[in-house]
């Protein structure tokens, strides 16, 4: 049951997260916050997955499908008007899906 409901929540975060990725931009934001926030969301994003399976090929697979993801979803603001795309934000998302990684493992061996 605690899968189903993290499996819920990760999934509406995931297309949350997506939607804010692709909706009209909502204003300048300082560089710096908005590297903070691709790093956030990445992790929340890749930590779901941490917590649902313990198989390593499916957990590097996914994080690799975040990675693509993300280059896929700056791809698509390039070619809106009232958006851009950043290579910073690409090394952004990446930086975010290695932490979760880092913090997961931290955790399992602290357990163990």
């Amino acid at each position: 049951m605690r899968k189903k409901v993290l499996l819920i929540l990760w999934a509406l975060a995931s297309f949350g997260i997506l939607w804010l990725a692709l909706s009209p931009h909502f204003g300048p934001l300082p560089i710096y916050l908005d590297k903070v926030l691709h790093i956030v969301f990445a992790f929340v994003l890749m930590i779901g997955p941490l917590i649902v399976t313990r198989k390593p090929l499916y957990i590097f697979g996914i994080g690799f499908l975040y990675m693509a993801l993300g280059v896929a979803v700056e791809y698509v603001q390039a070619t809106m008007p009232d958006r851009s795309a950043e290579f910073l934000d690409i090394v952004a998302n990446i930086i975010g899906i290695f932490l979760a990684f880092i913090f997961f493992w931290y955790l399992r061996c602290k357990k163990d």
